[in-house]
């Protein structure tokens, strides 16, 4: 089997006994959409792929870890917690590539913080945007709808620590 998104979400899934239309239920997001992205005929944003996480009640990193195909997405994590999955917080590096502007606020339970390695970032919290540079931070309360924008020619690459 291939180690794509769309598999990885399918794996977690079954595993959690949900059918399609339980994940369509709980997260707002079409059982077609759901089966053309398991069937990796599609690729989603990260406010859907965090509304999945969320259902699924695993972290979007998930997704990400060792596939193949992370080049079709405009943005790729990295798990940085070297599998300890029983921490309170979840360090990740984060690329998003050039001109990825799109997407809308959502909201997760817990706080962000956000240290920018490369580029130029732009983090929207609670209606307010925060444009960071190269060594800028910023923490935000995660209950209040956010979202990162690289709007940049550039790669951008930052840490984000999140809490569970």
């Amino acid at each position: 089997m291939e180690n794509t998104v769309g598999n990885h979400i399918r794996k977690i899934r079954k595993e959690k006994n949900k059918t399609l239309k339980e994940v369509a239920k709980g997260t707002g997001v079409s059982i077609s959409f759901l089966s053309q992205l398991e069937l990796n005929k599609t690729s989603a944003t990260l406010e859907t792929l965090k509304k999945i996480s969320l259902f699924l009640e695993v972290h979007p990193s998930i997704f990400f870890n060792e596939i193949d195909d992370q080049a079709t997405y405009p943005f790729h994590y990295t798990d940085l917690s070297n599998g300890i999955s029983q921490a309170t917080f979840k360090p990740m590096y984060v690329k998003i590539h050039p001109g990825e502007s799109k997407g809308n606020e959502f909201s997760h339970i817990g706080h962000e913080f956000i240290y920018v390695l490369k580029g130029n970032l732009t983090v929207t919290s609670n209606g307010i945007s925060h444009y960071l540079k190269r060594n800028d931070s910023l923490m935000i309360d995660a209950s209040l709808n956010h979202y990162w924008f690289n709007e940049t020619n550039e790669t951008t690459e930052f840490l984000v620590v999140t809490t569970l």
